[in-house]
């Protein structure tokens, strides 16, 4: 079985380099989708992508599922492996032995929030330590299928938060859950501002035109905002 991974860069480009190092040995193919504003190709020597990476630019619209679809339609391997660009793969061989399963797609274990502490303190479950520097992190499953057969006409649908078109799939028993750990890195508090400003903006706008996850948006929102109001202290703004 052959396996596309699909990265979607939205002006995270420091954690780039560690997304691909992480998958490069279980990769057939490569696609990053540039939604940002950057030739990538300036920003990194040629060499640091291989052969086989594709990029495409796209010019972003304020919706996920667009920017993610793009990758799926380029795809030409038997599976496909969604990613943010600053997502790394921590354990990528335990992909494998879910491209023989007979479900079409499955749902991902993530860890959210590395935050240097000198930056930043907050109430999280798990504390690792990594090049001397301490990190706290929170265990999540991902609302989105990540890993996902190819060729069966799935697609991803919602501006945010993106949920995937299930009609004719294979799956009998929802949600199937993969045991691959993906790490979401925030470099920075500014990193972390950033991402939730564009979260925030995406989802005022889709409430504004009143899209059929109206109610689904408003509540991403309000938690949106509770959650930035618990950590002011923190310097998080939203």
């Amino acid at each position: 079985m052959t396996l596309s991974i699909c990265i979607l860069l939205k002006n995270n480009y420091s954690n780039l380099l560690s997304c691909l190092d992480s998958i490069k040995n279980v990769a057939n193919e490569i696609i990053i989708i540039n939604a940002s504003n950057a030739l990538i190709t300036r920003l990194f020597p040629t060499n640091e992508f291989s052969i086989n990476t594709k990029i495409i630019d796209y010019k972003w619209n304020d919706n996920f599922s667009d920017a993610r679809n793009v990758g799926l339609k380029k795809a030409t391997c038997q599976w496909i492996l969604s990613l943010n660009a600053n997502d790394t793969v921590g354990n990528p061989k335990c992909i494998l032995p879910y491209l023989n399963s007979p479900n079409d797609f499955f749902f991902i274990k993530f860890f959210e929030n590395d935050i240097p502490l000198d930056e930043m303190k907050m109430n999280h479950n798990l504390e690792i330590e990594t090049n001397s520097i301490k990190y706290q992190e929170t265990e999540y499953i991902s609302l989105k299928p990540m890993l996902i057969k190819n060729n069966k006409g799935l697609k991803y649908h919602g501006r945010i938060y993106e949920s995937l078109s299930q009609n004719n799939t294979d799956n009998e028993n929802s949600p199937n859950i993969a045991e691959i750990n993906i790490r979401h890195y925030f470099s920075s508090i500014e990193h972390l501002n950033n991402e939730v400003k564009l979260e925030s903006s995406i989802l005022s706008k889709a409430i504004d035109k009143n899209d059929s996850e109206k109610l689904f948006y408003q509540a991403k929102l309000l938690s949106l905002k509770i959650n930035n109001f618990s950590n002011k202290s923190n310097n998080i703004e939203l």
